[in-house]
């Protein structure tokens, strides 16, 4: 009869689990939120000392600029002060000049946002 191999082995089976230690363990599980903030940093190197910017008042700005709609004049300003918003300080030393007359409007000095774009506001519009 074979069914005696079979039992003994489902006997020798149970007897061994019954023989061995028992480890119980208990898991806990737990929601975890995970919030990942990604920021970029922009980082400057500074490759000059100083800067300076020779503005042009004469006459010949108070042409049209392109098909824009606005005077040359009023574009370089435009431009002039939106590159200056922008501009981080780092320890430059800067220089604003009329060179139509020659006149300064900020002379070389630290670089300041606040005191160049009011310097910027107070350039001649056309001479």
């Amino acid at each position: 009869m074979q069914t005696k191999p079979i039992a003994m082995l489902a006997v020798l089976t149970m007897l061994m689990a019954a023989t061995l230690p028992v480890t119980a363990a208990e898991v806990k599980t737990e929601q975890v939120q995970t919030v990942t903030a990604v920021g970029v940093m922009e980082k400057y190197i500074r490759t000059a000392d100083n800067f300076v910017i020779l503005y042009d008042a004469s006459g010949s700005m108070d042409r049209p600029y392109k098909d824009t709609g606005m005077k040359m004049i009023e574009a370089a300003e435009r431009a002039l002060k939106e590159k200056v918003a922008l501009m981080p300080n780092l320890g430059w030393q800067a220089g604003l000049y009329l060179f139509t007359p020659w006149e300064p409007y900020y002379e070389m000095q630290p670089f300041d946002n606040d005191k160049f774009a009011a310097a910027v506001d107070r350039q001649p519009h056309t001479l």
